[in-house]
């Protein structure tokens, strides 16, 4: 029976009788623990939670250095015990989770006025005796931690500064900054003769990033979708940073905050501390190519985000509903159902420095007063203050960046072809110029990646985004 026994359970190993397979923590703390009882437990936690053996055979080894060690004399036994659990050991060592990534609670209180909307103001944790809530300083709303921890009433936000010292201490080999004792301020950028660049002001070693923010849906059988941000260290070299875009913040659920506040807040307060002239100021330590070692402030250079995005993000109208360009003062005009805007030469730009005015002292402006700004554009289309402007040598206009699908290519070039394909009256292209214009059209082998079978122009509200700006390049030349 002993042998029969012993060679039963190929999971646990060979044990005698005397020694199962779960031995009860009673037992080892009444009459002191042996190695083989410690060795079952182990044995039969690491099987039962399907760990491989290369897993255990890791751990085992640090299991032997304590036991089999010597240990410091100047360790007091009494007060440092090993730990039993994965937090106690990570506030032994003094390791939190907040030092790369955080979870952030947004108020979920749906607003009817102006528009169905959700709160997104960020919550604050309030310790009852009975229960853990968490509070709306603006709507005076508190919530169960049960309610907001469903999908929609937080996000998962990483530390700009781990991300950045990770980045750098990487690929920061890759950066030179010997130019900087020669006073050659421009030596970690590659951007050095433009005009945006110039106005920027930046010190030799400021690290610059850009930012890309926008909604993906994760499936057609659900109306559950993502909001991504994502950041890119500019100062690293063109090969090396094509393909580093570091996560920074998460988001999943189904009504999104119209208001981009909730996000904006947390990534303005991580730039606070990153950016000279805060009081909260501590700057990025990294070593570059020749082995210094450089203390860097940080800055944004850009925002990339599509045009309805962009609108919530910056508080200005977008093109939508003939709310005006993301440069200049010009108002579109909607003729026949369509957004136009009419030539006009040398137009007057938008102003950074009158957004930033009209934001301070928004809340001071009557409703009246700002029914009326929004009614004239006096101010290129200006919606709401937002928390951009706060940024540190960042432009609220120039900052972003233009559209290039929705603008360019379901804008200029879907307009182009409706002139081909439907005004006759315009174009005055007779039937048999149609059909040799959609015959060579349609004779056209697409190179590279884009190698699909083209389809006619006269089915051009099917086509997909990526079939637009290749007819915008060879439909003109037909």
């Amino acid at each position: 029976m002993e042998s029969a026994t012993e060679s039963s359970d190929s999971s646990c190993g060979a044990l005698s009788m005397n020694h199962s397979c779960s031995p009860g923590p009673s037992v080892i703390k009444d009459a002191g623990w042996t190695i083989l009882d410690v060795c079952a437990m182990m044995l039969y936690t690491a099987k039962s939670n399907g760990v491989t053996n290369a897993t255990l055979d890791k751990f085992l080894r640090v299991v032997a250095l304590v036991i089999n060690g010597k240990r410091n004399v100047e360790d007091d036994r009494a007060r440092n015990k090993i730990p039993a659990s994965v937090w106690s050991v990570k506030r032994a060592l003094k390791i939190s989770h907040e030092e790369q990534q955080k979870v952030i609670h947004i108020c979920p209180t749906k607003r009817l006025i102006p528009t169905t909307e959700i709160c997104g103001y960020t919550l604050h944790p309030h310790y009852n005796p009975a229960r853990k809530t968490h509070v709306c300083d603006l709507c005076s709303a508190e919530w169960d931690q049960k309610v907001i921890e469903k999908d929609g009433n937080h996000f998962v936000a990483a530390s700009l500064r781990w991300i950045l010292s990770n980045v750098l201490y990487r690929y920061g080999k890759n950066v030179s900054t010997e130019g900087l004792a020669g006073g050659n301020t421009d030596a970690m950028y590659d951007v050095k003769d433009g005009e945006r660049w110039k106005k920027r002001k930046l010190d030799g070693t400021d690290l610059v990033i850009s930012v890309h923010a926008d909604g993906a849906a994760i499936s057609k059988s659900t109306q559950r979708k993502m909001y991504l941000v994502f950041v890119h260290l500019l100062n690293l070299p063109v090969g090396v940073r094509r393909n580093m875009w570091p996560l920074f913040l998460v988001w999943v659920g189904e009504a999104l905050p119209r208001d981009r506040e909730a996000f904006l807040m947390d990534l303005s307060l991580q730039l606070t501390t990153l950016q000279t002239g805060s009081p909260d100021f501590r700057p990025i330590s990294w070593k570059d190519r020749e082995g210094r070692m450089i203390e860097s402030s940080t800055c944004i250079h850009s925002v990339w985000s599509d045009t309805p995005e962009r609108a919530v993000v910056n508080g200005q109208f977008s093109h939508a509903a003939a709310h005006g360009c993301i440069y200049c003062t010009q108002t579109a005009e909607c003729i026949d159902h369509v957004v136009c805007y009419r030539y006009k030469k040398d137009p007057i730009l938008k102003s950074h420095e009158k957004i930033v005015a009209l934001s301070e002292r928004w809340h001071t402006l009557t409703p009246a007063e700002q029914k009326k700004i929004h009614e004239d554009r006096t101010v290129g289309g200006f919606k709401r203050p937002s928390l951009v402007r706060h940024w540190e040598k960042f432009d609220v206009v120039e900052g972003f960046a233009q559209d290039v699908m929705h603008q360019m290519d379901e804008g200029l070039s879907k307009g182009f072809l409706k002139a081909v394909v439907e005004g006759s009256s315009v174009m005055k292209l007779s039937k048999n110029q149609m059909n040799e214009i959609d015959r060579r059209w349609l004779s056209i082998t697409v190179p590279g990646h884009d190698d699909r079978k083209l389809r006619s122009i006269r089915t051009y509200k099917q086509w997909k985004a990526h079939e637009l700006p290749f007819s915008s390049n060879m439909v003109v030349p037909l």
